[in-house]
């Protein structure tokens, strides 16, 4: 079986591009941006239908970073003009952000607000914030759900 691309997009409250991946591993790969300043706006999740090959998954990385000029993407990945337009557009799901929501609320719980930065509210307290424990968590909160 072959490995799937996908492209992920994370939107704002204002419906604003923020940040555009690609990825194989969705979840993990969300759970991984956990640490960075603008995770807490993330407010929308979209993810494409699958790809079947890394460079045009990279290619189309690229090119939905400067579509919608992603202000949290890399600098280099940018240019004023889109480099090309696709033929075909990929489709976008929006991904059921429960995930992210667990995600983001742990986050919100460590960090407190100073001076546009983010510091940490209980340095003293070692949290657990690996990959694998959240998402048992977020099965578990599932589970007590249904």
């Amino acid at each position: 079986m072959s490995k799937k691309y996908y492209i992920y997009l994370f939107k704002d409250s204002l419906d604003n591009v923020i940040y555009v991946g690609m990825t194989t591993t969705f979840e993990r790969r969300v759970f991984q941006h956990k640490d960075k300043e603008w995770f807490v706006n993330v407010s929308k999740v979209f993810k494409s239908e699958p790809l079947e090959n890394e460079t045009v998954a990279k290619i189309y990385e690229i090119y939905y970073i400067n579509k919608f000029k992603a202000s949290e993407n890399q600098k280099d990945n940018y240019s004023i003009e889109c480099p090309c337009p696709f033929q075909k557009e990929l489709t976008f799901d929006t991904y059921n952000c429960d995930f992210v929501t667990v995600v983001k609320n742990i986050v919100l719980k460590m960090v407190s607000p100073n001076e546009n930065k983010i510091s940490i509210k209980k340095p003293n307290i070692k949290l657990d914030l690996n990959y694998d424990n959240i998402t048992k968590e977020f099965k578990s909160m599932k589970n007590k759900g249904d």
